[in-house]
């Protein structure tokens, strides 16, 4: 997927670009917030909160319009029988009844939102089974260095 991302050449909107990137650093701050870290040090990284999660937002919005773009271009649809097996899923992860489950997803805005997601999820195994997938060998010390990168 990251393939995809970066060959697209399409631009986001700024204002929608700048409106989740802001959503994601909110959430990043509260998430921060419920850990105890102190308001002065989510202070002093507020740039490169803001930084990561603009760069947050850009990829997953991107993902999303390059998924729903592959959907459109294959014809892919969600059939009653997806949205059984979305509802079977949901089951067996809460232990809700069924039928309890089905009803919420047929819930208007619940229905979009599955449907959107079904053919999402859709299009990412279909690029998934024409993806050529390599294994590849890294050193240990290269490894470790993604990592640290990652998580400064």
């Amino acid at each position: 997927m990251d393939a995809v991302i970066e060959a697209s050449t399409f631009e986001l909107p700024p204002s929608l670009l700048s409106s989740v990137g802001t959503e994601y650093f909110n959430q990043e701050v509260r998430r921060l917030a419920s850990m105890r870290v102190p308001g002065n040090q989510i202070e002093e990284h507020e740039e490169e909160i803001r930084a990561e999660a603009r760069k947050n937002a850009e990829r997953e919005l991107k993902e999303f319009v390059v998924l729903n773009k592959i959907a459109e271009a294959e014809g892919i649809e969600v059939t009653e029988a997806d949205f059984e097996r979305e509802a079977e899923a949901i089951q067996e992860r809460t232990g809700a009844e069924l039928d309890v489950v089905r009803r919420y997803m047929q819930q208007d805005e619940q229905h979009d939102e599955y449907e959107s997601r079904i053919i999402r999820r859709k299009a990412m195994e279909l690029l998934l089974e024409h993806a050529k997938i390599t294994d590849k060998e890294v050193p240990a010390e290269e490894l470790e260095e993604e990592t640290d990168e990652t998580e400064s």
